[in-house]
């Protein structure tokens, strides 16, 4: 891995992502989707020790009885870091290839 990715400066983009998406302008553009569901066939992929998979009890659980209507499942790998695509591509492509199997996309 190269260092220099998380130098004083370098890491900047990923610090402002969160600030903008926590501070006032990112709650409203939040807002606006309070409440909705995602109504499209969906699945959940994460790793098995993902902190954000945890951090809100019984938000997975919501998830998948209200936030997604039409959940085909939550599926969690193990032995990846947060980005789960990155880390296990083998593991993760063949659960995305599945869904896909299962729900085609129109067209």
């Amino acid at each position: 891995m190269d260092t220099a990715a998380f130098g004083p400066r370098a890491f900047q983009g990923a610090l402002k992502w969160f600030r903008y998406h926590t501070g006032p302008i990112g709650r409203s553009k939040i807002e606006l989707f309070a409440g909705r569901s995602i109504d499209v066939p969906c699945r959940f992929i994460s790793r098995a020790a993902d902190w954000g998979t945890y951090r809100k009890l019984g938000a997975i659980e919501r998830m998948r009885t209200t936030t997604c209507t039409h959940i085909d499942g939550v599926r969690l790998i193990e032995g990846a870091g947060h980005w789960v695509q990155q880390e296990q591509p083998e593991r993760f492509n063949a659960i995305l290839l599945e869904f896909l199997q299962r729900h085609p996309v129109p067209g």
